[in-house]
């Protein structure tokens, strides 16, 4: 347990701060845009804003970048020498660094959230009608980034954030070896983009619904958002097995 213990912390002190770094960014970013569309806009208008969703896709690409970059060089250099004897094998160090990557991106999410509700509050300040938790009912970003009750929308981001983690963490160890690895961005690219989520995208609207069936046109999208929503979970949990099923094999090969 000590030696992974270990191999965190390594993966933690190169990575961690420049994941806080990206994600402090990003937020700061977001609530300066924010607070510059103050008085010039609808709430309905600053909702459905796509400035926002764009900031956190090219938040989600660089820490994505900079946590599949951990570890990426040539089997000859040092830090390829010091991989491959490591006690616990190079394999299982992997996975360990995929844990760590998916704790990064569970930091990025977290500050999302916090710079999300900072948003919601201030704009809902200068609305007698508005409350924060409308804003994330109402707005597909606002919504994907904190769902309520609408609990298959975690889900989902649990299992992108994990295939995100695998595949960074996977990118390393095939580009140490020469190989052409299974690139994140695109898949980072493709999770920023898809992130918003419509208020029972996947027919599941739980306990929520007394409270939101009240809004306009919010349920008579929902049999159509179930097919995207469902295509989505389907794309990310491919995608962690395809590159989990490879590094496993990779490792019984190394085995043998």
């Amino acid at each position: 347990m000590r030696q992974y213990v270990s191999l965190m912390m390594v993966a933690a002190r190169s990575r961690l701060w420049q994941v806080v770094l990206i994600t402090a960014g990003t937020s700061a970013a977001q609530v300066a845009l924010a607070i510059s569309m103050l008085n010039k806009m609808s709430l309905y208008g600053f909702m459905q804003n796509s400035l926002f969703h764009l900031l956190f896709t090219a938040g989600l690409v660089l820490v994505c970048l900079s946590l599949a970059s951990f570890g990426m060089e040539r089997g000859g250099s040092k830090l390829g020498y010091t991989f491959r004897r490591l006690p616990c094998g190079e394999e299982k160090a992997t996975l360990v660094f995929a844990l760590h990557h998916f704790l990064c991106l569970l930091i990025y999410w977290g500050g999302q959230i916090a710079a999300a509700w900072y948003i919601a509050l201030r704009f809902c300040a200068l609305s007698d009608d508005a409350f924060p938790m409308l804003v994330f009912y109402y707005s597909g970003w606002f919504h994907g980034i904190l769902p309520g009750l609408d609990w298959p929308i975690y889900i989902r981001n649990v299992v992108m954030l994990a295939a995100l983690a695998m595949a960074a963490a996977t990118c390393s160890y095939h580009w140490r070896r020469g190989d052409k690895p299974f690139t994140v961005v695109p898949l980072a690219a493709f999770a920023g983009l898809s992130f918003p989520a419509d208020i029972g995208a996947f027919g599941l609207p739980g306990p929520g619904s007394d409270f939101v069936a009240s809004l306009p046109n919010v349920y008579a999208k929902v049999p159509d958002n179930i097919m995207v929503a469902l295509f989505q979970l389907a794309v990310f949990v491919t995608a962690l097995i395809i590159v989990t099923y490879n590094l496993i094999g990779r490792a019984r090969y190394v085995d043998t």
